[in-house]
């Protein structure tokens, strides 16, 4: 993510959709990085004791990345959808 900036983060399918219809609307390449927190590592804990009790709703959380050339337009075309 060298030459990229996060531009929104979420943990909501719906919102995700929104912010990259948006993107796609006004031409804009975005880069989407899925983080699964129920995952975990070889090294995890969560291997051994599970992910019960864990909010479901927040399992993956939805990284939306841009270039930082077009990061101020993308987040104008954001703040215009007010999101």
């Amino acid at each position: 993510m060298f030459f990229k900036k996060q531009l929104f983060a979420t943990t909501s399918t719906e919102l995700k959709s929104k912010v990259l219809d948006i993107l796609r609307q006004n031409n804009i390449k975005y880069y989407l990085k899925t983080k699964d927190n129920f995952g975990g590592g070889m090294f995890s804990e969560r291997r051994f004791t599970g992910s019960f009790g864990m909010e479901t709703s927040s399992r993956f959380v939805y990284q939306i990345f841009v270039s930082k050339k077009e990061y101020e337009s993308a987040a104008y075309f954001l703040q215009q959808s007010h999101l």
